[in-house]
């Protein structure tokens, strides 16, 4: 497994000193820097995560949440749903990066990795998000 510490933020992340990793999931404040390391895991440099992606050589997947538009919207207001920007060819699985997440959610999560991962556990699977950003972590 990667983790790509930056993509969507087109620079690196913000290496505020040494970041340690936590016992646990990280479970608010997603928004913050992020640890060097990830025990069972490689973290990985925008750099190297666009060389996987170029030679086809990890499977990514985009964990940032969605962002549903609000039920009590006053009538006639217009929704526009936020641009999502991702890496061609990546999977989105929404949601699946909180610290927290639902049964449902975790099932869908299973699913769509082996959707695209197949049961093969020896291939290379990339999660990434936005810069400074625990969902992918």
């Amino acid at each position: 497994m990667l983790v790509a510490a930056s993509l969507l933020g087109l620079t690196e992340p913000t290496w505020a000193g040494d970041v340690a990793e936590p016992s646990g999931f990280r479970m608010d404040d997603y928004r913050a820097p992020v640890p060097r390391t990830l025990q069972g895991a490689r973290v990985v440099t925008t750099v190297e995560a666009e060389a996987l992606w170029r030679a086809k050589k990890a499977i990514f997947f985009d964990v940032m949440p969605d962002t549903p538009k609000p039920t009590n919207l006053p009538a006639g207001t217009i929704w526009r749903d936020k641009v999502r920007k991702d890496i061609p060819g990546s999977i989105w699985l929404a949601n699946v990066g909180y610290g927290a997440i639902s049964q449902e959610t975790a099932s869908y999560f299973r699913q769509g990795l082996e959707a695209k991962a197949g049961t093969d556990k020896s291939r290379a699977i990339l999660f990434y998000c936005m810069t400074n950003c625990w969902m992918s972590w």
